[in-house]
């Protein structure tokens, strides 16, 4: 079920502004927070619609997360102050999508938007669609134009059974080693979907750090436009995780990458990731052309998943 081109409403979920620890060493905030500020305002808005917030983010009880996809608008420096509306974009039999848009508060213009795409439990199925298509018909919200993917399409792509030994043929390095710590991990004791962005955040200069060091680290960088996530489970508290990194495609200004998140004991895929990230001038604060010394350094790491 689709809502009408003239049916658009949305609740504003969460207002608050960029703290000066969420910028990171690209002079910008971060990408985990733009969902760890888009996580306040799902709770809210499941609260608002009748929902629990801690039952409906379990994952296991009555609805599970499984894609969602962000598009990264606007930089945003420490103190500028942001509000995110949210609404549905779709009700399906056993199945919903929110959208979300964070603005900048003065401008109004959006700074992010993020789909989250959700299968309903079938023993709660009838329950839960009665109260989301309550909050489906007060707030039905297509994503906007400026939302839909664009360089990335994860879900489309040739279908690979991602492995670490896979990933090891492939030439994927392992960027990320660590724990799911209680910091990490939600009401349910499992780790939600921002900070699985988090642990993507850490591991990737693990792999770019060889690439920037190639060229004038205080004038070239990178900022993300795009991430596609795929996710199998959440992991809990104490899990060990790992992620394997890769490029999968390099343009002029432009590259991308492939990330999958295993538990590192078990082997078992948790989520894949895509991203695309773009050139960053970091005085000018706009895109730029590639040095040729990082493009030669990143065409070396390139892999074909085809």
């Amino acid at each position: 079920m689709e809502p009408k081109p003239d049916m658009i409403n949305y609740m504003t979920c969460y207002k608050g502004s960029v703290e000066a620890w969420e910028i990171d060493h690209m002079g910008h905030m971060n990408v985990q927070f733009y969902l760890k500020k888009a996580n306040h305002a799902l709770k809210l808005f499941f609260l608002k619609n009748g929902i629990n917030p801690n039952n409906a983010l379990s994952f296991d009880e009555l609805f599970i997360l499984e894609e969602s996809h962000l598009r990264y608008l606007a930089e945003q420096k420490a103190g500028s102050p942001l509000f995110i509306d949210v609404g549905i974009n779709s009700l399906g039999n056993n199945s919903f999508t929110l959208t979300m848009v964070m603005k900048e508060l003065l401008s109004k213009e959006p700074s992010a938007s993020f789909s989250l795409n959700f299968r309903i439990i079938e023993k709660k199925n009838k329950n839960i669609q009665n109260l989301l298509r309550g909050a489906y018909e007060k707030y039905p919200f297509p994503t906007p134009e400026y939302g839909k993917p664009k360089g990335l399409k994860l879900t489309k792509k040739k279908k690979l059974m991602p492995s670490i030994k896979l990933a090891i043929e492939l030439g994927m390095p392992e960027t990320f080693l660590g724990i799911a710590s209680s910091s990490e991990v939600d009401d349910d004791k499992c780790m939600g979907f921002e900070n699985y962005m988090s642990i993507i955040s850490n591991a990737v200069p693990n792999i770019l750090a060889e690439s920037l060091s190639k060229t004038d680290r205080n004038r070239f960088g990178g900022a993300a436009l795009e991430y596609s996530f795929k996710y199998e489970s959440f992991a809990g508290i104490g899990t060990p995780l790992t992620i394997r990194s890769g490029l999968v495609d390099l343009g002029e200004k432009t590259f991308t990458w492939r990330h999958w998140i295993f538990n590192a004991k078990s082997g078992i895929l948790l989520a894949e990731a895509e991203a695309l990230v773009i050139t960053l001038d970091l005085i000018s604060r706009k895109s730029a052309a590639m040095p040729k010394e990082m493009f030669q350094s990143l065409e070396s790491i390139l892999i074909d998943l085809n």
